[in-house]
């Protein structure tokens, strides 16, 4: 009895030591994924830095170039070199972003500085630069630099053996201390129209567009991502959340002839940030042709109601901004801009961060005696109602006059109210035009 009830012990025993040691085995397994997806994760933060890195310096060089490049030829030249360099630089900016709000004022100035140096080289074709506009540049070669410097901090953490993600647990830190010194900068930039009216949107920061949305998991988010791009064995991989005032999720996409980065919100799945760079070597399609395109993805992502009012062609690349509409009212603060590449009608941008912040449904009633007419110096050109964003983050309702004065194109919002100019915008780019 007393052998029997030892060897009941004994293999007691054993099944507990086997057991133990499964337990240990499955939990070194779990750490080691772990620890894997971290590298693999820190390599993809890496390689991002160093190609922003590389942007930043091309662009740096460009500009000191431009300051001495006498021939149109070669400004037009070099200017289109800045161009697609912020481009890349964007692209790469947004896998790194973990801290929206860290870094959307850098994206945000590298996609105006961008598309600014672009809409110059198109004008050059018929105008040299003005001296306001040579301003501007040296001023964007200024904030070049300070974002260089700050982000070589980075280089130097890393050089020293330090990692983008920091200790383990820890949010990401190097890269945020450089862009929090990037947001506080002394230097100033110019406000420019160059894509459109009210791009920037009012500065509310609340993303009133998904309240009451439900919460999405990872794996539910990426099922919707599938859905918004029905492209033929479509690559998804999953790299982070990325926090701050809209939480979402970051993902890498590639198919046949695609790849890019996407931000799916965390509450209603909705795509807030698209970015994909290609060359569009043969353009086959109108710029009607790319706002259809652009009209169909807009609807098939979710967005309701919305309707294209501003469109530039640069390069063969169309970027058109579409704006909610209600009651035939075109809701400026509820923009979202779409890329469309023009030789098969590719989808290649999407960014819709102001209708995320700013749409809600709204009480708009049109006075029945509005009554305004434009001076007699001015042809009009279009003419509607518009709801616009004002820099005290509320909104007024106007009648929005697209007209033109001496061969230069302005837009006028008169308040319905009382009946004076709210605001006028003049047209940089020669190349966009109202669609509304």
């Amino acid at each position: 009895m007393e052998k029997r009830k030892k060897i009941i012990k004994i293999i007691t025993y054993a099944v507990a030591v086997l057991v133990i040691a499964g337990l240990s085995t499955a939990l070194a397994l779990a750490v080691e994924r772990q620890n894997q997806l971290r590298i693999d994760l820190e390599n993809v933060y890496e390689k991002s830095y160093y190609d922003t890195m590389a942007s930043l310096f091309n662009i740096e060089t460009n500009l000191e170039k431009l300051s001495i490049a006498e021939g149109e030829n070669m400004q037009k030249k070099i200017l289109n070199d800045i161009w697609r360099e912020c481009e890349l630089t964007e692209s790469n900016l947004s896998q790194l972003s973990t801290d929206s709000e860290s870094i959307d004022q850098v994206i945000k100035f590298l996609n105006q500085m961008g598309d600014y140096c672009n809409s110059l080289a198109n004008k050059l074709e018929k105008h040299k630069l003005s001296d306001e506009e040579n301003q501007n540049l040296e001023s964007f070669s200024l904030l070049i630099k300070e974002l260089k410097n700050n982000l070589v901090s980075v280089q130097d953490e890393l050089l020293s053996g330090g990692r983008i993600l920091g200790s383990m647990g820890q949010e990401v830190n190097y890269l945020a201390k450089a862009y929090h010194k990037m947001n506080h900068t002394t230097v100033d930039y110019p406000h420019l129209l160059y894509d459109g009216p009210f791009t920037e949107g009012i500065n509310e920061r609340r993303p009133l567009a998904l309240k009451g949305l439900k919460n999405y998991t990872q794996q539910e988010a990426q099922e919707m991502l599938q859905d918004y791009f029905p492209h033929d064995n479509l690559k998804i991989e999953f790299i982070t959340e990325v926090k701050g005032t809209i939480p979402s999720y970051l993902y890498e996409i590639s198919a046949k002839g695609l790849s890019g980065s996407v931000q799916l919100t965390k509450q209603g799945a909705k795509l807030l940030l698209y970015d994909s760079y290609k060359t569009v070597q043969d353009p086959n399609l109108s710029e009607e042709e790319c706002v259809e395109k652009a009209k169909e993805f807009i609807k098939n992502i979710g967005y309701q109601n919305m309707e294209p009012v501003w469109v530039t062609n640069n390069h063969s690349t169309m970027y058109i901004n579409f704006a909610y509409t209600q009651n035939d009212i075109v809701i400026y603060p509820d923009l979202i801009k779409i890329k469309v590449a023009a030789d098969n009608g590719e989808i290649i941008g999407v960014e819709s961060r102001n209708y995320i912040y700013s749409h809600k449904q709204r009480e708009l009633e049109i006075p029945e005696d509005f009554d305004y007419t434009p001076s007699d110096e001015v042809t009009v050109i279009k003419e509607t109602f518009a709801l616009i964003p004002t820099e005290w983050n509320s909104e007024v309702l106007t009648k929005e006059y697209v007209v033109k004065k001496n061969n230069n194109t302005y837009i006028v919002y008169v308040n319905v109210d009382t009946m004076e100019e709210e605001k006028i915008l003049m047209v940089v780019d020669d190349e966009g035009q109202m669609l509304i």
